[in-house]
């Protein structure tokens, strides 16, 4: 009786498999606009990347105005949070670039 019960879900199984097998080409033959909708997307964002890394830059500096304008001032402090900002922007930039790199 075991034997019957468990054979019911393996054919299930099998038969999911082959019909996704058999449609496979109907979706291949499917154009959803995707290309065009990435390509439109990654076009904005690059017109607008200046303006974002301007304003990352800002927002660095007045988070860490207060390392200079305090009581005890910490140039050096600044400095150091102001590069590791830079540097984070520079490592995104250099990621997105690169997955720029890649065509659809």
């Amino acid at each position: 009786m075991k034997n019957v019960k468990g054979l019911l879900p393996k054919t299930r199984q099998i038969f999911l498999g082959a019909f996704l097998l058999a449609s496979t080409p109907i979706f291949a033959m499917v154009d959803l606009g995707i290309k065009e909708a990435a390509q439109n997307l990654l076009d904005e964002v690059k017109d607008s990347a200046p303006v974002i890394i301007g304003l990352i830059f800002l927002v660095a500096a007045l988070f860490n105005i207060g390392k200079i304008t305090g009581g005890d001032r910490d140039y050096k402090g600044f400095f150091i949070s102001i590069g590791l900002w830079i540097l984070g922007v520079v490592m995104v930039g250099a990621i997105f670039n690169f997955l720029v790199g890649y065509n659809f």
